[in-house]
């Protein structure tokens, strides 16, 4: 079974990777499509969703989203429970 920390702590890179790495993105994208709209910043910014070449600290997501860095940081993870809540209940759905 594959977990949410699976799709999102894979940090290698070469071109074997490039497809697994855009099927991960389409399944965290569709996972995030049932988060509030703030919490699917937060995955945004912090997974790199926007092609930047290192991902946002607590820190520069707070500064965009004008909330604290604590607040992001409980962001994250409810955003992340969310999502792996989401896959336990419908992973064959997610892979098809």
């Amino acid at each position: 079974m594959m977990t949410v920390g699976d799709l999102l702590a894979d940090t290698t890179f070469s071109p074997e990777t490039i497809l697994m790495t855009e099927e991960k993105k389409r399944i965290i994208r569709l996972l995030m499509t049932n988060l509030p709209e703030n919490e699917q910043k937060v995955i945004w910014y912090r997974f790199n969703f926007d092609n930047e070449v290192h991902t946002k600290t607590l820190r520069e997501i707070s500064d965009l989203l004008g909330v604290s860095a604590e607040t992001v940081r409980q962001t994250e993870l409810r955003a992340l429970r969310h999502m792996r809540a989401a896959m336990e209940q419908d992973e064959e759905a997610l892979t098809a």
